[in-house]
C-alpha cells in the first residue's frame, strides 16, 4: 500500500517542513542583538556605568562660596565681601582653600581682622585630617566603592543575559516540540484520509466489511480533533515565543510559522556518556552572580572601615597664609601665616557606635549571602547535570521504542493485508508509532534544553551547537 510506505518514510526520514532552519543559535544571536530585552540589558549597563562615572566625578567637585555684607547704620559703617574656592583632594583627605576678600570702612577693635587694604586680601590654606577622615572619609569611601561599579554592572548584565538565555531556550524548545507534534498530527490525518478513499473502494467491491469503512471514518474524525488540539498548542507556544523575543515595543521580528520548525540531526544516544560530578569551586567564584555578591561584600568592607574611622576623634591640622595688597594700613600686617590644630570628640560617641554596628551587620549579612549564592550555584549545576544525564537516558529509550513501533506497524500491516487483522488494531499500531516519534522529538528537545540550562548554570553565555 502506498499509504503505508509513506508512513514509514515519514517516521524514518524527514518530516514535512523540516527543510526550514530557524535554529536556536540563529535565534539567540538575533535575540541578544536586536530584541528589546537584549537591548534594554545593554542600555541598563551603560546607564549604570554612566551614573557611577558622574557620581565619582562629583565627589571632588570644587565648591565656590561668596558673601557680601553692608553695615550702614550705627557708628561703624563698612562693606565686606568674600569669595573662596574649596577643593577636596584624595590625598589623606586634605582640603585646599584659596580666597579673596575686601573690607572697607570703620570696624570695632574686636573685628579688626575684617579690614583689608584697598586692593583686598588673598589667602591660601590647607586643612589636613590626622585621625577621623584621614585614612578614609565618606567621599573617598564612596569613590572606592564606585571603582567596583563597572565590574558590578558587567556582572549584573551577564547574570541578566544568562536568565534571558534560559527563558529563551525553554520557549524555543517548547515551540519546536509543539511544531513537531502538529506535523505528526497532520501527516497522520493525511494518511488516514488517503487510506479511507481506498477502503471505500474495497467496501464497494465487497473485499471487506462495511464496518471497516465506519471505523475509518471514526479514525479520520479522531485525527482531525487531534490535529486541531495540536494546532492550538502550537499557536500558543508560537505566541509565547513571539512575545518574549519582541517585547512591548518594536523589537525582533522573525517568522515562527510551522514551516520554520527545523530538523536537527539527533545524536546517537548509544555514544553519549553521562556527565560526571566535578569540583565546581572555580566555577562558583567565576559565576556572575557570585562576582556580583563578592563586590557587594567588598563594598560592605569599605563601609565597615569607614565606620571604624568615624569612631576616632577629629584631629585636624590647618595651615593658612594671607597677604594684603594695596595702600598699607598701619593696623594691618602685609602678610600673615598661621598654623593650628583643632580637636573634636563627642562624648559619648553613640552615633559612631551605631554606624559601626550597622556596618558590621551589613558585612555579616553580605558574607552570608555570598555563601548562599555559591551553594545555590553548586546545586543548580548539579541539578542541571542530573537533568542532562536523564535526558540522555530518555533519548536512548525513545530511540529503542521507535524502532519497535516501526517493526510492529510493519508486521501489523502485513496481517491486515492478509486479512488476519482489522483497521482498529492497525490504527492503534499507527497511533503508537506516532506517539513514539513524538516522544523522540520531545526527548531531543529536552536534551537540548538541558544542555542550555547546564551551560547557564555554569555561567556560560554560550548557545552555539
Amino acid at each position: 500500500m502506498k499509504w503505508f510506505s509513506a508512513l514509514l518514510i515519514f517516521f524514518c526520514f524527514n518530516p514535512p517542513g523540516a527543510n526550514s532552519s530557524l535554529r536556536f543559535p540563529e535565534l539567540a544571536d538575533r535575540f541578544f542583538k536586536d530584541s528589546n530585552q537584549g537591548i534594554v540589558v545593554e542600555q541598563e549597563r551603560e546607564r549604570v556605568a554612566q551614573e557611577y562615572d558622574l557620581a565619582l566625578g562629583s565627589f571632588f567637585d570644587p565648591v565656590l562660596r561668596a558673601s557680601y555684607f553692608n553695615e550702614f547704620r550705627g557708628y561703624y559703617t563698612n562693606q565686606r565681601s568674600d569669595i573662596s574656592l574649596l577643593q577636596r583632594t584624595s590625598l589623606w583627605g586634605t582640603q585646599v582653600l584659596v580666597g579673596y576678600k575686601t573690607g572697607r570702612g570703620l570696624f570695632p577693635l574686636y573685628e579688626g581682622y575684617r579690614e583689608t587694604q584697598d586692593r583686598g586680601e588673598v589667602r591660601f590654606g590647607l586643612e589636613i585630617p590626622l585621625l577621623r577622615n584621614g585614612f578614609i572619609d565618606p567621599l573617598r569611601g564612596n569613590l572606592r566603592k564606585g571603582e567596583f561599579a563597572e565590574n558590578l554592572s558587567r556582572a549584573q548584565e551577564k547574570a541578566q543575559k544568562l536568565e534571558l538565555l534560559r527563558q529563551l531556550g525553554a520557549r524555543y524548545w517548547d515551540w519546536y516540540t509543539n511544531g513537531k507534534r502538529l506535523i505528526v498530527a497532520e501527516e497522520l490525518l493525511k494518511l488516514s484520509v488517503d487510506r479511507q478513499d481506498k477502503i471505500k473502494i474495497r467496501v464497494e467491491r465487497g473485499d471487506i466489511a462495511k464496518i471497516e469503512q465506519f471505523e475509518g471514518d471514526r479514525i479520520v474524525l479522531q485525527r482531525r480533533a487531534t490535529r486541531a488540539l495540536q494546532e492550538r498548542n502550537f499557536i500558543k507556544a508560537k505566541l509565547d515565543l513571539e512575545a518574549f523575543i519582541k517585547g512591548p515595543d518594536q523589537g525582533l521580528s522573525m517568522k515562527l510559522d510551522l514551516s520554520e520548525v527545523p530538523q536537527y540531526s539527533h545524536p546517537d544516544s548509544t555514544t553519549l556518556s553521562p556527565l560526571q560530578a566535578e569540583d565546581t569551586r572555580e566555577i562558583e567564584n567565576d559565576h556572575p552572580e557570585s562576582q556580583r555578591q563578592d563586590i557587594l561584600v567588598k563594598q560592605a568592607e569599605i563601609d565597615q572601615r569607614l565606620a571604624r574611622n568615624q569612631f576616632l576623634p577629629k584631629l585636624d591640622l590647618s595651615l593658612n597664609v594671607s597677604k594684603d595688597m594695596g595702600t598699607p594700613v598701619p593696623s594691618l600686617n602685609p602678610a600673615q601665616s598661621e598654623a593650628g590644630v583643632s580637636f573634636e570628640f563627642p562624648i559619648p560617641s553613640r552615633a559612631a557606635q551605631a554606624r559601626k554596628a550597622q556596618a558590621n551587620s551589613v558585612l555579616i549579612r553580605q558574607e552570608a549571602q555570598l555563601d548562599l549564592v555559591r551553594i545555590r550555584i553548586r546545586n543548580q549545576i548539579e541539578e542541571a547535570r542530573n537533568a542532562l544525564n536523564l535526558s540522555m537516558d530518555r533519548m536512548s529509550i525513545a530511540d529503542r521504542e521507535l524502532d519497535l513501533a516501526r517493526t510492529l506497524v510493519q508486521m501489523e500491516n502485513k496481517r491486515f493485508l492478509n486479512g488476519d487483522s482489522n483497521l482498529i488494531t492497525l490504527n492503534i499500531r499507527e497511533q503508537n508509532l506516532a506517539e513514539a516519534e513524538i516522544r523522540r522529538f520531545e526527548s531531543y528537545a529536552e536534551y537540548r534544553r538541558s544542555w542550555n540550562d547546564f551551560r547557564v548554570s555554569r555561567g556560560e553565555l554560550e548557545w552555539k551547537e
